[in-house]
């Protein structure tokens, strides 16, 4: 029985559902590398940044447990339209990439594919990721006073921040950070899909597994994560940055995506863009598993083919 080839939707649902489950564990991780991100990287300022499991201490500490869980809901609602999207469009994209004749892909179409479909989700999903990022940015000031200079909540809600956006921004405020969120999608996708199939193949070849099967899945899906994890980090600082300036202060000016980048290298230097990793390794490595071979198991239910 022939396989059958799937549709763009079926892509996108059989993607959506794999992104979404992986999206809702990590949850908490993400919160505590945004509030890493938007620690001071001024020396002068601060002599010790606490790291993952300080910072999360902190926040338990300070706002309660439901803090790590800060914007779930946008960011699960986020994580099915731009998984599904990014995820879903590779294997079209890639195949109208490629030539019919061609015995196989190259690592070279694949970037392609994986970037292009990364720009164009995360063109349609900004806004959700703003909102997102405001949500776990704001810090609850009703169990203790923060210190000066730190952000805090502007609304504890998705409608308020939107209400606020529209109010103080205008609607061009929901695009905010679009550049280096679009930037970093497409570097996220092209490594991440590419660095999967090319991982796969690598651990086939290691263990001398003639089939794919659930600890090759994972196994480079782990590789995949550390991948994806280092290619993203400083597109994704410039990201944060972007999406919490309301230029309302001197503290959190508005700058386009060069000149963000500039301040975050001037305070911080190099490291000052990687600022985060770890907690963003922690939050990708297992999502990157949990997406992939879910993702798998999936398409080898709806006989669909691997990835």
């Amino acid at each position: 029985m022939e396989r059958r080839k799937p549709d763009l939707l079926t892509e996108f649902v059989v993607s959506s559902c794999s992104v979404m489950p992986a999206t809702a564990v990590t949850h908490p991780i993400d919160v505590v590398k945004v509030r890493m991100q938007l620690q001071n990287l001024s020396p002068a300022t601060h002599c010790h940044h606490p790291g993952v499991l300080q910072t999360a201490r902190r926040m338990v500490g300070t706002e309660g447990v439901a803090s790590l869980y800060k914007g779930l809901n946008v960011g699960l609602l986020r994580a099915g339209v731009y998984g599904g999207l990014r995820i879903g469009m590779y294997a079209p994209l890639k195949n109208a990439i490629v030539d019919p004749n061609a015995q196989k892909t190259t690592v070279l179409q694949k970037l392609l594919a994986g970037g292009v479909s990364g720009v164009l989700a995360a063109g349609i999903t900004s806004p959700l990721d703003l909102i997102k990022v405001r949500l776990q940015a704001a810090k609850d000031t009703s169990k203790t006073k923060l210190p000066s200079g730190e952000l805090q909540s502007q609304g504890r809600s998705s409608w308020t921040i939107v209400r606020n956006i529209i109010k103080h921004e205008g609607l061009s405020g929901f695009y905010k950070g679009v550049t280096p969120n679009m930037a970093r999608a497409a570097v996220q996708t092209a490594a991440q899909l590419a660095a999967y199939e090319e991982s796969k193949s690598l651990v086939m070849r290691v263990s001398r597994s003639t089939k794919e099967n659930f600890f090759v899945h994972l196994a480079a899906s782990m590789i995949t994560g550390v991948v994806t994890t280092t290619a993203t980090t400083p597109a994704d600082m410039v990201k944060t940055r972007m999406y919490v300036a309301r230029g309302n202060s001197a503290l959190h000016p508005i700058w386009g995506p060069l000149r963000t980048a500039y301040e975050v290298l001037a305070e911080g230097g190099l490291l000052g863009l990687f600022r985060g990793w770890m907690a963003n390794y922690v939050r990708l490595g297992p999502q990157t598993a949990v997406t992939f071979v879910v993702l798998e198991q999936l398409r080898w239910v709806l006989d669909l083919g691997s990835v």
